[in-house]
């Protein structure tokens, strides 16, 4: 008769085979001699996912087009163990890592955590020789502390915390059942995360980061202007979909100044990617660069908003 597993880690992915498998494969060490399950859900309307032989441990699982709430409400439904990890496709867990969740969870059974996270050192070096790179790190986009820059941080101990991400998330089956998962009504990645985290604190129930110990978030896909511009635009159209079911307090105020300047910004949008794209790799040249990209990620921020697209 075979155990329950101790954990089951749930992994929504969408097209990007590649960076699927070397999370796998680095999980694979992480859950070494634990009993444990590992359901990849497959969120994409147009390709199989078909895992290799070395990934036998994992089994996949289509839910095509639903988004990642959706995927990640599935997962939970078919999961075996009362304790659940999300993770993203793009996130690497070491065996320490796995071990100080279990620890936690044993500690705080009732609590949700999220684990602190950084760029690996190869991503880390290779961003760092390109202006948008450079930009990611001006912004503070390669931390998890600096995605909570808005947000208590602390980078001794374990801390509470309101905010809760989807990326690193361990939480009870009981507890996610609570809250009733993801609102699965989020068509993508981006305000899905800031809703759950209000129903979870809503409930009662404690989040907690960790700081000490690090995952690898490997945005190897995400090191391009266009690409981070299309993220923005996923954030704000979420946004404005939280704004609809109730989150009135993140309505994005936009003056009628303001309005004119981005329609401005819109006439000019493709000469400043067209330049963006052939800034040269000088680093003196960088802060000229941030503003172009500044400059942008508002706009798309805007259209995104208000046009929802």
């Amino acid at each position: 008769m075979s155990l329950a597993p101790v954990v089951s880690v749930i992994i929504p992915t969408k097209e990007r085979e590649s960076i699927l498998f070397d999370t796998l494969a680095r999980l694979a060490g992480a859950l070494n001699g634990v009993v444990a399950e590992v359901i990849v859900i497959n969120d994409s309307k147009t390709s199989n996912l078909v895992l290799l032989k070395d990934f036998d441990f994992a089994i996949v699982v289509d839910n095509p087009g639903q988004g990642v709430a959706s995927a990640r409400n599935f997962g939970a439904s078919l999961a075996k163990s009362d304790l659940l990890w999300f993770i993203d496709d793009d996130m690497w867990i070491e065996k320490n890592l796995f071990n100080r969740a279990i620890e936690l969870n044993n500690q705080f059974p009732d609590a949700a955590f999220n684990f602190n996270w950084i760029y690996p050192e190869y991503l880390s070096k290779k961003i760092s020789l390109i202006p948008f790179g450079r930009f990611l790190e001006n912004i503070n986009f390669t931390t998890m502390k600096g995605w909570c820059k808005d947000n208590y941080w602390n980078d001794d101990d374990l801390f509470k915390t309101d905010w809760l991400a989807g990326a690193t998330l361990l939480i009870s089956k009981s507890s996610y059942t609570k809250v009733n998962g993801y609102d699965s009504s989020f068509p993508l990645a981006g305000f899905e995360d800031y809703d759950f985290s209000v129903r979870v604190k809503n409930a009662g129930i404690v989040s907690y980061i960790e700081p000490n110990f690090m995952a690898y978030h490997n945005e190897v896909n995400k090191t391009s202007l266009r690409g981070f511009l299309n993220r923005v635009r996923n954030n704000a159209i979420t946004r404005k979909h939280g704004v609809s079911i109730g989150y009135k307090d993140q309505e994005l105020k936009i003056s009628a100044i303001k309005r004119t300047i981005y329609n401005i910004i819109g006439l000019l949008e493709k000469p400043l990617l067209f330049l963006s794209d052939y800034w040269p790799n000088i680093k003196f040249l960088d802060p000229f660069y941030f503003k172009i990209c500044q400059v942008l990620v508002g706009y798309n921020g805007f259209v995104g908003y208000t046009t929802g697209k």
